[in-house]
């Protein structure tokens, strides 16, 4: 376990994640911290320690992100399939441009492209992709 720094053993965290929230500098808590309380802590031990702090946060909320998707990413697929299968019927509509029809295209692309992104899985190439896209939509024939 590392030694605890000197913001620590004088228990200043919350006095330094105040001031930094204050938009002090590190140089300028370091002085404030000599002046206000007669203790010297360097400005680089103290953006070590906030730099630490922000990578902790970062890292729960990090955490916290992956587990809130794992929770709702079916529900989010089943939408996404949703929404695709109404797209993909717009595009079969008679009546609707080409024009449109290739706006309506790109964004079942951009779905399907959402959907391969974060599963993880193949579809790497934009030519893997098109020919998944094709296969699905029967757009092959």
């Amino acid at each position: 376990m590392p030694r605890p720094s000197k913001i620590e053993q004088y228990e200043l965290e919350d006095y330094v994640l105040k001031k930094y929230a204050e938009g002090m500098s590190s140089s300028k808590i370091s002085k404030e911290l000599k002046e206000e309380k007669g203790i010297s802590i360097s400005k680089t031990a103290i953006a070590n320690f906030l730099r630490a702090v922000r990578e902790e946060r970062a890292e729960i909320s990090k955490t916290i992100v992956q587990e809130h998707i794992q929770k709702t990413i079916p529900d989010d697929l089943q939408k996404l399939d949703e929404m695709n299968e109404e797209l993909f019927s717009w595009f079969k509509d008679p009546n609707i441009k080409k024009s449109q029809k290739l706006l309506i295209y790109d964004r079942l692309l951009r779905g399907i492209d959402l959907k391969l992104k974060n599963s993880g899985a193949g579809a790497t190439t934009a030519e893997d992709l098109l020919k998944a896209v094709a296969e699905r939509w029967g757009l092959d024939k």
